[in-house]
């Protein structure tokens, strides 16, 4: 009986440690060895094949500054005849607008920027806890 007593305390303290190893885990496994990278994006557009007779509209998504990436240097060239960002109401997305008139036989556009991106690395017991 006394074997089966200290048993039960053994098993008791394995799951406690397990369970401090797992509450660690979940813990501390979010942005765990998260590195970064980063770059300079380059988007070029050429909208002069389209119908010159007609006037041409192009919206891009336009990146933001987050906790997960820092966006700069942003640059906007070309020969459009109006540009602007705006922000769409429901989700609260920016989007970059460029308009050329009609009769504009050359349409292009140059969207430039940096851009550092976190890595995100999520725990497994982690994402099943949120499932």
């Amino acid at each position: 009986m006394q074997i089966h007593k200290n048993n039960f305390k053994d098993n008791t303290m394995r799951k406690f440690v397990y369970l401090m190893i797992s509450v660690c885990f979940i813990t501390f496994s979010n942005n765990v060895y998260a590195e970064s990278a980063s770059g300079t994006i380059i988007m070029e557009f050429d909208l002069s094949s389209h119908n010159s007779d007609k006037e041409a509209r192009l919206w891009i998504p336009y990146p933001t500054t987050n906790k997960n990436q820092t966006i700069s240097n942003i640059r906007i060239d070309g020969n459009f005849s109006s540009s602007g960002v705006y922000t769409e109401s429901k989700f609260q997305n920016q989007m970059l607008y460029s308009h050329w008139a009609a009769n504009t036989k050359s349409r292009k556009l140059k969207f430039t920027f940096d851009v550092i991106r976190q890595e995100i690395i999520s725990g497994l017991i982690l994402n099943m806890m949120r499932s």
